[in-house]
């Protein structure tokens, strides 16, 4: 089953789920877990918030069973920052796993501003609070290579000078057609030290193990790929969770099942609320005939 296959079935459960509630079964007590967010905003970007009821299951198995009780749709999530909160507003979005978001356009994330984070879904309520850095994480330039060990991949390296010094950086990577969404990458996190000391080239890495990757990992990029990096500066607690997120996926036969695992600054539930200050790059990657 490829990608877009799972989110056409995760699509489908969702818009059943949300026309025709009478089909979804209620948690008994032995499937009660807690509450798992993921969310993050951005220098000059809405928030995003994803909530599920429990970790999202099977997601490492081809024939992977899913369940909608576990996608947290009907949750009260505000943002707030200074005087100003709002209400964001939950939506289907496949460019998401699972597919379905809380946003809003009515705040946008400012470099150095704190923003509030409360979410209510049935019996559980958790909250946490972030603030966006002030320092913007860039990439000066990318290279394009033939793989050394394989004729069939691309390798792609970054060249890092981390003028406006951030203390921490992680990097987020799509590679379609395979993969619509940013998730972190293999050995993606950095500690801006590591660019001052005369380094400035990183080879970029898909993410390890994910759920498009059913095969065996590969961390180089296809021949015609499109490519988006997001390369951010993040803060110390992020840095620590998605340091550990990276080490804990490669060594884990469930990826996303190590969310609930590692702790961030999420109260009354798991997962995440990160600001990040991001610089955003697709690179078109060419065709086999097309590299020399």
């Amino acid at each position: 089953m490829n990608h877009r296959q799972y989110s056409n079935i995760i699509l489908t459960l969702l818009i059943a789920a949300i026309f025709n509630c009478s089909c979804i079964k209620r948690y008994d007590e032995s499937n009660r877990h807690n509450i798992v967010i993921e969310g993050w905003i951005d220098n000059g970007q809405s928030p995003v918030v994803i909530v599920t009821k429990s970790i999202f299951p099977g997601l490492n198995n081809k024939n992977m069973a899913v369940d909608i009780n576990y996608i947290g749709i009907g949750a009260k999530v505000i943002v707030s920052c200074e005087d100003k909160t709002e209400i964001l507003e939950g939506k289907i979005d496949t460019h998401y796993l699972p597919p379905y978001v809380y946003t809003t356009d009515k705040i946008i994330g400012e470099a150095g501003k704190t923003y509030n984070l409360s979410v209510e879904l049935d019996e559980y309520t958790a909250t946490a609070s972030t603030t966006v850095p002030l320092e913007q994480a860039v990439i000066d330039s990318f290279s394009i290579k033939p793989d050394k060990l394989t004729d069939s991949l691309l390798t792609i390296a970054a060249y890092v000078s981390n003028p406006n010094k951030c203390k921490y950086l992680n990097t987020f990577i799509a590679a379609q057609p395979e993969q619509d969404f940013l998730m972190s990458s293999f050995l993606g996190t950095f500690k801006g030290e590591y660019f001052e000391n005369g380094n400035n080239m990183v080879i970029l890495s898909k993410p390890y193990k994910s759920v498009l990757y059913h095969e065996d990992y590969f961390s180089n990029f296809r021949y015609g790929d499109s490519v988006t990096i997001k390369f951010s500066c993040i803060d110390s607690l992020a840095f620590t969770y998605w340091n550990n997120f990276n080490t804990s996926t490669s060594i884990s036969n469930n990826m996303m099942g190590e969310i609930k695992n590692l702790k961030a600054n999420i109260k009354g539930g798991e997962g995440y609320w990160f600001g990040y200050n991001s610089s955003v790059y697709t690179l078109l990657l060419p065709g086999k005939n097309e590299c020399n």
